[in-house]
């Protein structure tokens, strides 16, 4: 029986890297009702809140308990990301999301609480929260990239690619000339360089490459023997990097494979990167943890994490599909599914380490209807 509460979330501090997290940080499970200048504030008193399951009873400040009932607490949640959301995020968080064919659901600590059918409420609250992402990418992604995107979310919502349903989907006052286009991107990074050289001086090597990365925290990641790592080998410190080529689509993939670890291993690969801010989902993993995290605005916050292990030559992913956050290991989901809404609309991935003793090799993002046709860059034994 699992207890659940509405919390405000705590910040907490190990080392040099501080984040939000559940109160006590024992929780068995999140769902994130902040908006988006809520969670992307950084430290302080919190604002906004949470609803927490627990596996005892908690003794939590300011906390209202909600009981033992799932399907009450799911009602309640449905309601905030639903009738109650906002969906560019600023006043209330963002609507669940879904897709043509599936149904929408909400999980929370491993349940799925609630789920309904794809219904044309739901769509409406995805097509709101596309309009709003696509206004804000106007101007910041060339128009090619903006039809892909386009081609893929129609096909998403509306299960098909035509002009009459992109006229639907595109802002009235950006329906001009030719709206979509077929969407399918990988990129890819074998980190083949001359040693000593930075991430961010390289250029993407192997298929689906050419593209340049970006440093967004930290100090330099290097290339060593074709793998990238910090460019110190003792301490730690976040390193954070975007890869700046997009794809078609917010719902994707990113992975790369465990090139080396150590007593302190701790690295992440990240989906829906921001190109302008610090601002995107990711999977962490090291010597005894696994995460699934996000930042907003340069805020990280935790919302699911267990105690184990992962190993050399693992390959290791974040999936993000429509309002669920998915974490694989070698082709397999660990963790349980994440339900979230704070990060749409964002079309990059990216890496990071945190700690010595850690290197990543063959890295690859793509949109998550190209993942099927095109293997993973370890597997064709490129880069090695």
């Amino acid at each position: 029986m699992k207890h659940y509460y509405k919390a405000q979330w705590e910040w907490f501090c190990e080392a040099d890297k501080c984040y939000w997290r559940s109160p006590h940080g024992t929780n068995t499970g999140v769902v994130d009702l902040r908006s988006s200048i809520q969670a992307g504030k950084k430290g302080g008193l919190p604002e906004g809140f949470g609803v927490f399951s627990y596996a005892d009873p908690q003794t939590i400040t300011g906390a209202e308990y909600l009981g033992t009932d799932s399907s009450v607490v799911a009602d309640f949640i449905w309601g905030k990301l639903t009738i109650e959301a906002d969906p560019t995020g600023v006043t209330a968080p963002k609507p669940v999301t879904g897709r043509f064919g599936k149904e929408v659901a909400l999980y929370l600590g491993g349940e799925k609480l609630k789920s309904e059918e794809f219904t044309e409420a739901h769509k409406q609250r995805t097509v709101d929260v596309f309009q709003h992402d696509y206004r804000q990418n106007v101007g910041m992604y060339p128009k090619a990239l903006l039809q892909k995107w386009v081609g893929a979310k129609m096909k998403e919502i509306y299960g098909e690619m035509s002009n009459e349903k992109a006229n639907l989907l595109v802002p009235v006052e950006h329906r001009k000339g030719v709206l979509w286009k077929k969407p399918e991107t990988i990129i890819g990074d074998t980190f083949v360089d001359t040693n000593g050289v930075d991430l961010e001086a390289h250029t993407a090597s192997g298929p689906n490459s050419g593209f340049s990365w970006s440093k967004l925290a930290g100090s330099s990641m290097e290339i060593q023997t074709n793998k990238v790592q910090r460019d110190t080998t003792t301490g730690h410190g976040d390193r954070d990097y975007r890869a700046d080529s997009d794809l078609s689509s917010d719902d994707m993939y990113c992975k790369a494979t465990i090139g080396s670890t150590g007593t302190s291993f701790d690295v992440s690969v990240s989906t829906r990167f921001s190109s302008s801010a610090r601002t995107h989902y990711q999977t962490e993993w090291g010597n005894g943890f696994r995460r699934i995290s996000k930042f907003v605005a340069g805020t990280h916050t935790i919302m699911q994490s267990d105690g184990s292990s992962n190993s050399l030559g693992d390959i290791l992913e974040c999936r993000v599909d429509a309002s669920i956050i998915q974490a694989y290991r070698n082709g397999s989901q660990v963790l349980t599914n994440q339900t979230d809404t704070a990060i749409t609309g964002h079309l990059r991935a990216g890496l990071s380490i945190w700690h010595d003793n850690s290197t990543w090799d063959d890295w690859e993002a793509g949109d998550l209807g190209a993942a099927a046709t095109v293997r993973h860059l370890g597997l064709l034994g490129i880069g090695a």
